[in-house]
Formats: C-alpha cells, sequence, structure tokens
C-alpha cells in the first residue's frame, strides 16, 4: 500500500457547557492501524460566564506508539486567564501521533464555561 496524506479538518469538542470545577474531554481522534495524525493546529474556544472569577486549563492526552494515552498524569497544556462575558480562542500546535484528545478545566467553583475545540491537519496513511 502506498503511503498518502489528507487534509483532515473537524471539531472534537462542539460548544459544551463545562460546569464549575469539572474537565470534560473532547471526542478523540484514534488512527486506525497504519495511520497517523501530523502537524495539527488545534483551535481552542473558551466563553466565560459573565460573572466568573476564574480562568481554564487546556489539557492534552496523546500516544504516538498505537496505544490509547501514555499517562493522564501532566496533561495541561495552557492555562487561560479569566476575561468574565468574553470568549478567549487559543492555537495550538500538535506535532501528531495516533491518538490525540484534548479537554478543557474550569477553574471557577461557581460558574460553568462553554468550550469548542477544532482541528485541521494531515492525516498519513499507509503506513502498515
Amino acid at each position: 500500500m502506498a503511503v498518502s496524506a489528507t487534509k483532515i479538518a473537524g471539531t472534537i469538542m462542539n460548544a459544551q457547557s463545562v460546569s464549575a470545577s469539572s474537565t470534560s474531554w473532547g471526542t478523540a481522534l484514534n488512527a486506525a492501524s497504519g495511520e497517523r495524525f501530523s502537524d495539527l493546529w488545534i483551535q481552542v474556544s473558551i466563553t466565560f460566564d459573565a460573572s466568573a472569577t476564574e480562568g481554564a486549563i487546556i489539557h492534552r492526552r496523546h500516544s504516538t506508539d498505537d496505544g490509547t494515552t501514555g499517562t493522564t498524569d501532566g496533561t495541561a497544556v495552557r492555562s487561560i486567564s479569566c476575561s468574565a462575558g468574553n470568549t478567549v480562542v487559543v492555537e495550538l500546535y500538535e506535532p501528531g501521533g495516533d491518538y490525540i484528545e484534548y479537554g478543557v478545566e474550569n477553574e471557577d467553583n461557581s460558574y460553568a464555561l462553554v468550550a469548542t475545540i477544532k482541528y485541521e491537519g494531515i492525516k498519513i496513511t499507509g503506513l502498515a
């Protein structure tokens, strides 16, 4: 089988409410055997409640060896300061792997936030 690369894009968390003091994970990108994700741009959009006083943390879990997740320790990749009543958008570069999962932790203990996570990048096939 020939190796090929295809541009991919999608939404792994769509306007999901993240309750106070909780973490929600988006749908994982899980490649099939012989496939790998590469050079992904992850866009995280977080809308804070108008009364919020605490920020959020973006989390990431991944594997590069046909596993699911190597560990759930140390998954935080970016802290986002609270911007009450506003939407904050950040972009992250994801070098790749065969299992990639992003989530958002709400640090506010009183108010929910709303998160959307989108991706764009390359899926390589024919590696098996």
